[in-house]
């Protein structure tokens, strides 16, 4: 959390076959992820060419890594991208370039139809008719931009192992500021700013809420 990787350390990992890297990004400045990754991606590339490693990339927030703002996308990033997942609640949040790369859309949740609206929006193709439906826990929707044919739903896999998502980032991590927390005080005149857990109960004891 407090130290962030480095390109050389992620491929060193990589040299032994039989591991898989997990790259934790806690310890880069928020600010400072998008440059990050415009490096390491590069590198990714190349290492598979040489290598045929790491089979897959799975990049998680992608909004954050790859933002509408970033504006040497389409010059950096390779013409076609070949197995790569990007995660996100915000498609319309990430650079057209690479939206336009993206073959299969996977939604998940509530109003599935409404995530691909967003996304067809964002990488400036025709989205698919479908009507406001929920979609059951353990199910999804596949959606292949490119192709005619209508959204699929499928049944998901079940997870074997129970996981608990970015508690270290809500306790430790400078949350951006749309996500943070802030303390108006009793007459609503302030604007004291908690980006994690521990900032919320520093700040809460002199506020007096």
């Amino acid at each position: 959390a407090k130290h962030g990787p480095t390109t050389e350390e992620i491929l060193g990992v990589l040299e032994d076959p039989s591991r898989s890297v997990i790259v934790n990004l806690l310890g880069v400045p928020f600010e400072k992820r998008p440059e990050f990754f415009e490096c390491l991606l590069p590198r990714l590339q190349q290492w598979r060419a040489q290598k045929g490693r790491p089979h897959w990339i799975i990049v998680d927030e992608a909004h954050h890594l790859l933002p509408s703002t970033w504006e040497s996308a389409g010059v950096v990033l390779p013409q076609e991208m070949t197995n790569l997942v990007l995660i996100t609640l915000e498609p319309d949040h990430i650079a057209q370039p690479v939206l336009s790369s993206v073959d299969m859309i996977v939604a998940v949740g509530s109003d599935p139809g409404r995530t691909l609206a967003k996304f067809a929006g964002a990488a400036r193709v025709s989205a698919p008719e479908m009507e406001h439906a929920d979609l059951e826990k353990g199910t999804a929707l596949a959606w292949w931009k490119d192709g005619h044919a209508a959204p699929v739903l499928f049944r998901v896999a079940p997870c074997k192992t129970d996981r608990v998502r970015h508690s270290r980032k809500y306790a430790e991590a400078e949350l951006t500021p749309d996500r943070s927390f802030y303390f108006r005080g009793p007459e609503g005149k302030l604007n004291l700013r908690a980006q994690n857990l521990i900032t919320f109960l520093a700040v809460d004891g002199r506020s007096g809420r």
